[in-house]
């Protein structure tokens, strides 16, 4: 699996809606790992919202990123879409 990030938008605290390049759809919650390492930083909303996508990857300062394999099993898709995900 090597799922890239095609678009993304910051819907409310934390949590992106997340078009990848193999048109799945999902939310994503950065929330479980603001208590981890660099981002803990991300709390403060300013340094948040500097979200960019390089190379389907969700990055911010200093190159901190999280895997867009990360971000595909975890994002929250509706039943029909994990099934097909699976399939």
């Amino acid at each position: 699996m090597h799922p890239r990030i095609k678009s993304f938008e910051i819907i409310e605290n934390y949590k992106f809606d997340i078009h990848f390049q193999d048109n799945k759809k999902g939310v994503f919650d950065l929330t479980q790992f603001l208590d981890k390492g660099d981002f803990r930083k991300l709390r403060n909303p300013e340094l948040f919202n500097k979200v960019k996508l390089v190379d389907g990857v969700l990055t911010w300062f200093n190159e901190l990123d999280i895997s867009p394999d990360t971000v595909y099993l975890l994002s929250s898709t509706t039943y029909s879409e994990r099934v097909e995900k699976w399939e």
